[in-house]
């Protein structure tokens, strides 16, 4: 299946050029759906490594292979509590010296 997915990027990427458009290889990653142990870390596609990983935060959520949303939760609750925290110590000790 990994085979027919490579096979595809490599078509966009032929596709897209023509009209101007290219692959950002860079923030590529092709997400795990099985157990990411009997996949390579990375593959070779058009000449560019693309990282195979078990989550990728997309539009500001992160999306990972289990479908479960409890990485996610986890996530906003760790950011909620830096902001909390930065505030809290901004609140206690004031603009500065």
């Amino acid at each position: 299946m990994l085979e027919v997915l490579l096979l595809a990027l490599g078509v966009l990427q032929e596709e897209a050029s023509p009209l101007g458009l290219e692959v950002n290889w860079q923030q590529t990653k092709i997400q795990a759906t099985i157990d990411s142990a009997a996949l390579p870390p990375s593959v070779l596609v058009a000449g560019n490594s693309v990282d195979i990983v078990e989550s990728f935060v997309y539009l500001g959520s992160e999306v990972h292979s289990t479908g479960s949303s409890e990485f996610e939760v986890h996530r906003r609750i760790g950011l909620a509590k830096t902001c909390f925290n930065q505030l809290h110590s901004f609140i206690h000790h004031g603009f500065g010296p």
